[in-house]
């Protein structure tokens, strides 16, 4: 999948919703594999890890050679931090079919967790190539690129992420920091403001956003930015000291 600008980003998935359905469907037909894996990759993007773990095993036991679901379970696991119990069932899946997208990304898992950020950079990379769909393939990947300090690289794949999945903040606010780092800021208050509307309530997002807003020459809307930040931290010092030099430097 081509990276995309972030005004041109789809709506957000409604996971909830996706995972009801799936439900739903596990209820008529508790032996369908399909159903199964759906309910647990709607898991798995709503983060509920363990819930993810036991529908990927439920699908394992339906059908033993499904590579999917051992992959799942092992994603599941180290997405846990059990990444030792996540070697067996990992293994399983490579065992069937050690070229799968969602092996590649087991496997990316398992390198980036022990620091060999060119193995999982490959592993990221090949598993995005073979199966474009796959968020987490490329949220990683963007990961990576970031730890790399591969800036231009880490922005196209957070934006292809975001692509599957607008509403992903930690890519929202890492490709705020990749545009910082290519002192682009423009497109890096637009990141962050998107970020800010997929969750208001984190304080450094609404000081991000004001800071960028003072370089814009913005200094007006930099204040009400501070100020949002404030409003759920109260002790907020360097917001407090924001809105002095914005202050001072206006009078």
């Amino acid at each position: 999948m081509d990276a995309v600008s972030l005004s041109e980003l789809p709506p957000a998935i409604d996971y909830e919703s996706v995972v009801r359905e799936a439900m739903a469907r596990v209820k008529e037909n508790p032996a369908e594999l399909e159903t199964r894996l759906d309910l647990a990759d709607g898991y798995l993007r709503l983060e509920r890890y363990r819930d993810a773990a036991r529908e990927y095993g439920e699908a394992s036991s339906l059908d033993e050679s499904c590579t999917a679901a051992w992959a799942g379970m092992a994603r599941s696991l180290c997405y846990l931090g059990n990444f030792e119990g996540a070697k067996p069932y990992l293994e399983r899946a490579s065992g069937l079919d050690a070229s799968a997208p969602s092996v590649l990304v087991g496997r990316g898992l398992l390198a980036y967790k022990d620091g060999d950020l060119k193995a999982a950079r490959r592993d990221f990379e090949a598993a995005s190539l073979a199966d474009p769909g796959d968020v987490d393939a490329v949220f990683h990947l963007g990961q990576v690129l970031w730890e790399m300090h591969r800036y231009r690289e880490c922005a196209e794949a957070f934006l292809r992420s975001l692509a599957l999945d607008s509403a992903n903040l930690v890519a929202l606010r890492t490709l705020g920091n990749c545009y910082v780092a290519l002192k682009e800021p423009k497109l890096a208050l637009e990141a962050y403001q998107r970020a800010a509307e997929v969750d208001p309530t984190i304080e450094t997002t609404h000081y991000g956003v004001g800071t960028l807003l003072v370089q814009l020459g913005r200094g007006a809307e930099a204040i009400e930015a501070f100020e949002r930040a404030l409003a759920i931290d109260p002790d907020y010092r360097e917001a407090w000291e924001a809105i002095a030099d914005v202050r001072q430097s206006s009078a």
